[in-house]
């Protein structure tokens, strides 16, 4: 086989991971380095970051915003689970109409109100709508091996080795291949991070800063 067949082979598995691994999710994405804490120890403050207010769109027009893109994207079965807002970005679980079913995760650029697939596990982990889907030997089902009360033992363990006096809540937000849980100080939300559902891995979402307020959907939690 010379050189140029290579050659093109590789350009074409390139083109080829790149468009299956996203459907409608990523049609606004632009490839990038991929951020967050994934196996390593931070201090506290840098996971979490401290509250405080900060300027940029309103919170009904990152509503707004959330809304029109799962509508343009969803194929009229997603809806707003969630809703948070951090310092650096608001964060929306989008949720399955038909199964009730955490779909994935975005963010909205406080300052543009453009919305794209939050980084880290939504990509890297989503079996149904991240990079994952199209990997033959990956479960694409809502079963993984590890309970939702396994993954929030394992984030707690993690926590208590890396990040003295954060606490996870008693319940997490379970998606296709992960579990995203919301994180705690002093009885307050102050973060989250996300338990892989088949390796116990654990990614902490350091993009966020710190937290501001929930702003609605229809999630349980308070």
């Amino acid at each position: 086989m010379n050189r140029r067949h290579w050659t093109t082979t590789a350009l074409v598995f390139v083109g080829v991971s790149l468009m299956v691994g996203g459907g409608f999710m990523f049609s606004t994405y632009g490839w990038g380095q991929m951020g967050g804490s994934y196996g390593m120890a931070c201090d506290t403050d840098e996971l979490f970051g401290s509250s405080a207010s900060v300027e940029g769109i309103s919170p009904a027009v990152a509503e707004s915003s959330a809304s029109q893109y799962l509508e343009r994207y969803g194929r009229g079965n997603l809806e707003i689970a969630e809703i948070m807002e951090f310092q650096r970005n608001f964060y929306v679980q989008a949720q399955e109409k038909t199964t009730g079913h955490n779909a994935f995760e975005l963010l909205i650029d406080r300052r543009t109100g453009r919305v794209y697939p939050e980084l880290g596990p939504n990509i890297m982990w989503n079996t149904k709508y991240g990079r994952m889907n199209w990997v033959p030997w990956v479960r694409t089902s809502e079963e993984m091996r590890i309970s939702l009360e396994e993954a929030i033992n394992i984030a707690q363990n993690y926590l208590d080795r890396n990040s003295s006096g954060i606490t996870v809540e008693p319940q997490a937000d379970e998606f296709y291949g992960y579990y995203t849980i919301h994180t705690m100080r002093d009885g307050a939300i102050n973060g989250m991070l996300s338990v892989n559902g088949e390796t116990g891995s654990v990614w902490a979402h350091t993009w966020h800063g710190g937290f501001i307020g929930m702003l609605g959907g229809n999630s349980e939690h308070d």
